[in-house]
């Protein structure tokens, strides 16, 4: 360098921007983290995050149940046996033999949304978690540097 070619020639080293590269890595990470989980969740939920099951009361009332995936059939007999929803059902339909009452009811066991909204919580927080790490982070860091002294 010490040739008479780069005497006169400045040479700027520029600093890293630490911010704008770590929030780029956020985003790249972020990005990937939704298609992860949202191809796992394609998969999972490609069967149908719900399963059916036809049930017939004694009194002739016929309930359709939506349960999560996986649910015994023993846990839907149970379930229409001391649901407040199939008891409602019940006690109208032995007042009065509407049409409605003849027709499949379709009544919905807890759990099916439960899980969906969990997942989508997950999904979602936890790059807002890691973005709030590192704006966390950094504001420590920032506190470790010399204070820069004004130019007289």
């Amino acid at each position: 360098m010490n040739s008479p070619r780069f005497a006169n020639s400045v040479v700027l080293v520029d600093k890293m921007n630490w911010r704008r590269g770590f929030l780029r890595l956020w985003v790249v990470f972020s990005v990937l983290w939704l298609l992860a989980c949202g191809t796992w969740g394609l998969f999972q939920w490609h069967g149908g995050i719900a399963s059916r099951f036809p049930v017939t009361d004694p009194s002739g009332l016929k309930f359709v149940v939506t349960a999560p995936v996986g649910t015994a059939k023993e846990d839907v007999l149970y379930f229409v046996r001391n649901s407040d929803a199939v008891k409602r059902w019940q006690a109208d339909c032995s007042r009065e033999r509407a049409v409605f009452c003849k027709k499949e009811i379709r009544v919905r066991m807890p759990g099916v949304l439960e899980k969906a909204v969990q997942f989508l919580v997950v999904t979602f927080a936890i790059p807002i978690l890691i973005l709030v790490l590192g704006l966390v982070l950094g504001w420590v860091i920032l506190g470790f540097q010399k204070p820069v002294a004004p130019n007289p």
